[in-house]
């Protein structure tokens, strides 16, 4: 029951008029969905999303803390967190499906723009991981550029520079992947710059911190940690001073 789809109902739309989930342009682009079916858990993510409208949370945005949301911090978080050979087939598939008129590319980007439309309008800045449910759509209409690119030799090639691309990138982080940004910002080293929270650190590193405390054989340390992980599972509760 994960893969079912549906279309919006009247119902739907009014439901979501009266409980003042969404903004206007979010109600607008919703109609679409009453003709077009879509994943009933995109469908949930989108409302989940927006229930954060009516509230705000601490947020960073290019050098900037903030308390409530910013309509660019997710699509700006989608360019600088995407890999750029993931951007390039994006763009291109949906090119090949608009000169194709394939319905069922086209298809495809109306949920992605949907979630990412109704992100822009969420108070809740928390991170590239908030508008994932967008990403499966980019990567399918990526397969019709390299499904037309693989007809010709020059397209092989190209396939497998932005493939080789991707695989160095994701290499080259490993295992730090939630720090990832891409090269329109330098990469990792300049990313904090545009943003931080989970798009650079969510305590994923607590077990590197426990060898290095007992490989330099330090008594104490005084942490300010963010994240969920639990300091007795690296025998750090002793050791440790949370800030």
């Amino acid at each position: 029951n994960r893969f079912q789809i549906r279309r919006l109902t009247r119902q739907d739309i009014t439901d979501m008029r009266d409980g003042r989930e969404f903004s206007k342009p979010v109600l607008r682009a919703a109609e679409v969905f009453r003709y077009i079916p879509t994943p009933i858990h995109l469908q949930k993510a989108v409302r989940s999303m927006n229930v954060y409208q009516r509230y705000g949370a601490p947020s960073y945005l290019l050098g900037e803390a903030r308390t409530r949301g910013h309509w660019a911090y997710y699509p700006l978080a989608w360019l600088i967190k995407t890999p750029i050979a993931v951007q390039i087939l994006f763009v291109a598939g949906l090119l090949v499906a608009a000169r194709q008129r394939a319905t069922v590319g086209l298809v495809l980007l109306f949920p992605a723009a949907l979630y990412m439309l109704a992100a822009t309008q969420s108070e809740l800045l928390l991170g590239v991981r908030l508008v994932l449910p967008a990403f499966p759509f980019v990567v399918l209409l990526g397969g019709f550029a390299i499904r037309q690119a693989l007809e010709t030799r020059r397209g092989q090639v190209a396939v497998v520079v932005l493939l080789g691309w991707l695989a160095g990138a994701s290499a080259f982080i490993y295992p730090h992947g939630i720090s990832y940004f891409n090269e329109w910002v330098k990469g990792p080293s300049e990313g904090w710059k545009y943003m931080v929270d989970s798009n650079v650190d969510w305590g994923q590193n607590l077990p590197e911190l426990a060898e290095y405390i007992r490989q330099n054989r330090i008594e104490k340390v005084k942490l300010y940690y963010f994240g969920f992980d639990k300091l007795h599972r690296y025998g750090l509760e002793k050791k440790v001073e949370m800030q």
